[in-house]
């Protein structure tokens, strides 16, 4: 946290005005100067002009019950008409308040949060992993189509969607560890990982209820069409990125050519899908599925990677995964 938040002239309460905290995204650059309100008269500097914003500071407020940010006066329309980009994707300022409310993402979201928390990884890279989330739950919730989808998504099974959800916040979390560190790259790593099974509402329920064991050869053949099928969804979205369709499309390929729809080879598949593909097997078997009904430790999840399953993924993006494991409380 700054030092050197006190202006040397604090802001006339006269020359300010508030602008709701569900206009800001983490990972923006502020268009202005941006307080926190403390008293009547006291204002705070929480963000120069340019700099990126943190919403995990704005929380570190919540004792003092803050619901609005502050500008001057002068800098008021040119906040208000801000559109942010997230992940890629243009928000509307005037979009996130209409919408902002308790959703079926938000409920899911708060429980993944939970699950996550008690694995015991590191803080930071645990709060900043949130944050990346919060600002895509954000960007879903302000996207009516988005909603949708996700919405028809829970309807099919709510295992599914909180597996998403899941993948969301895992996924860039593992990408930070590669070093991935600029905001709409994080951004749309989580939004892929959140999408990612999208075409799986076009699948006969039935078959979702299935281990793939159990599956019949035309039930097989159908269910690797759902990452298709995800990926002609989106791309009929023109505001989706092609990175994002490049994730859903590709999120069940692997490095060594077994994977679906098209068996690509590791250095054919898209960076970012790359790191999808690997935290969605992760999730599936820490939190348990319909194919691994018996969820198991992070550690075990490695072990089941690398020895039964051959670890057929991108090595720098396994390693990277034993890396966070081995700094989280069970590496320890």
């Amino acid at each position: 946290m700054r030092d050197n938040w006190y202006m040397p002239e604090t802001p006339k309460a006269e020359d300010m005005l508030g602008i709701p905290i569900s206009n800001f995204f983490s990972g923006v650059k502020a268009e202005a100067d941006i307080y926190i309100r403390l008293s009547e008269t006291k204002f705070i500097l929480l963000f120069h002009m340019g700099s990126l914003i943190d919403m995990k500071q704005v929380k570190k407020y919540a004792e003092y019950n803050i619901k609005e940010l502050y500008v001057i006066k002068t800098a008021y329309n040119k906040m208000l008409s801000k559109q942010v980009s997230v992940a890629g994707m243009i928000i509307d300022s005037k979009e996130v308040p209409a919408l902002k409310k308790v959703s079926i993402i938000n409920r899911v979201a708060d429980g993944v949060y939970n699950a996550f928390s008690k694995k015991g990884f590191e803080e930071e890279a645990f709060e900043n992993a949130k944050n990346i989330s919060e600002s895509v739950v954000n960007l879903v919730n302000a996207k009516p189509d988005l909603a949708k989808l996700m919405e028809s998504l829970n309807g099919i099974d709510d295992e599914i969607f909180k597996h998403s959800m899941a993948v969301s916040f895992m996924a860039p979390m593992l990408a930070k560890k590669l070093e991935w560190n600029r905001p709409d790259t994080l951004q749309k790593i989580s939004l892929g990982g959140l999408l990612h099974d999208i075409g799986k509402r076009e699948l006969d329920p039935k078959i979702l209820k299935k281990q793939r064991s159990d599956l019949t050869y035309e039930e097989m053949c159908d269910y690797e069409t759902h990452p298709f099928r995800g990926m002609e969804i989106l791309s009929s979205m023109n505001s989706v990125p092609q990175d994002v369709i490049a994730i859903v499309y590709e999120h069940h390929e692997n490095s060594i050519g077994q994977g679906f729809p098209r068996r690509l080879w590791d250095v054919k598949m898209h960076p970012m899908a790359r790191v999808v593909a690997l935290t969605n097997v992760f999730c599936e078997l820490i939190f348990g599925s319909i194919n691994h009904p018996e969820p198991v430790s992070m550690k075990e999840a490695l072990h089941h990677i690398e020895t039964v399953m051959g670890q057929p993924f991108n090595k720098q993006a396994f390693q990277a995964l034993k890396e966070l494991v081995e700094e989280s409380n069970e590496g320890a």
